[in-house]
């Protein structure tokens, strides 16, 4: 039985008690529910609107009360404040639907505003290769899973650094203090402007080769374990922490407080 089938008029005496009742899976459970309400002394016609059972009713004979005793005796599921619609000779008002509302009415402005808003940590990307060392700044950086500990760390396509992160190769990421400003902000010029990343930076190399800063705060030394393209403009580096550690207890650099912006 739907809606479509019960008298909404409200004539003839008749009144609809709409009643709450927890969300039925089972539909064979949900048809009990009805065939029982329909048995009921005086009710015409009864059908489901979601989690709530509808029951048009002669009042003379089967009050609300009635319905709800009746039904509460055999173990009906009613909600706590089930009585919805009292039984006014009215039917219950109509549930208004969804509504599409138009960018004025939700403040939309510019998402990459909004974007801007998401917390990020600062760090420095080292990776050590044969001849050379490389350093940049990054921030799209993220734990994904414990066991084994994984990173996902994002980088632009276009980026110096892409090149440089190979499968089964290692890299660092090294923590700034609140206070390194300045070694985010040159490690965060292209390449080109800086070729030699680690000149004058006091580091050292892991037994795996990959440089780690002296003035980090603390570090992870990880191997490329797959990289994926999600299809936008940057490459997404997974990479399992095989070493770390806390070296100083310090606040670290955040996106916001180094006033660097990245868009």
């Amino acid at each position: 039985m739907s809606p479509e089938t019960a008298d909404e008029s409200g004539t003839g005496g008749l009144a609809t008690t709409v009643l709450g009742v927890h969300r039925l899976e089972d539909p064979e459970q949900q048809g009990e529910i009805l065939a029982l309400a329909h048995r009921l002394p005086g009710v015409q016609r009864v059908w489901m609107d979601g989690d709530a059972l509808c029951v048009e009713h002669d009042p003379s004979l089967c009050s609300r009360e009635g319905i709800i005793e009746a039904l509460e005796r055999r173990g009906i599921p009613l909600r706590l404040g089930a009585v919805l619609a009292a039984e006014t000779g009215e039917p219950p008002p109509a549930v208004p639907g969804p509504t599409m509302s138009g960018p004025e009415e939700l403040g939309e402005g510019d998402p990459a505003d909004a974007l801007t808003l998401i917390p990020y940590g600062v760090f420095v990307l080292s990776v050590g290769g044969q001849d050379s060392l490389n350093a940049c700044t990054v921030s799209w950086l993220t734990q994904v899973s414990f066991e084994p500990p994984l990173l996902v760390l994002a980088l632009d396509r276009t980026s110096y650094s892409h090149g440089t992160l190979v499968p089964g190769g290692t890299f660092a990421i090294n923590f700034l203090d609140r206070g390194n400003i300045s070694r985010a902000n040159r490690l965060a010029l292209p390449h080109r402007l800086r070729p030699r990343d680690l000149a004058g930076v006091p580091h050292n190399r892991s037994f795996r080769g990959t440089p780690i800063l002296d003035e980090a705060i603390a570090f992870l030394e990880c191997e490329v374990r797959a990289t994926f393209e999600p299809g936008g403009d940057h490459t997404l580096f997974v990479g399992e922490v095989v070493a770390g550690g806390v070296r100083r207890e310090s606040a670290m650099l955040t996106l916001r407080e180094s006033g660097l912006k990245y868009r």
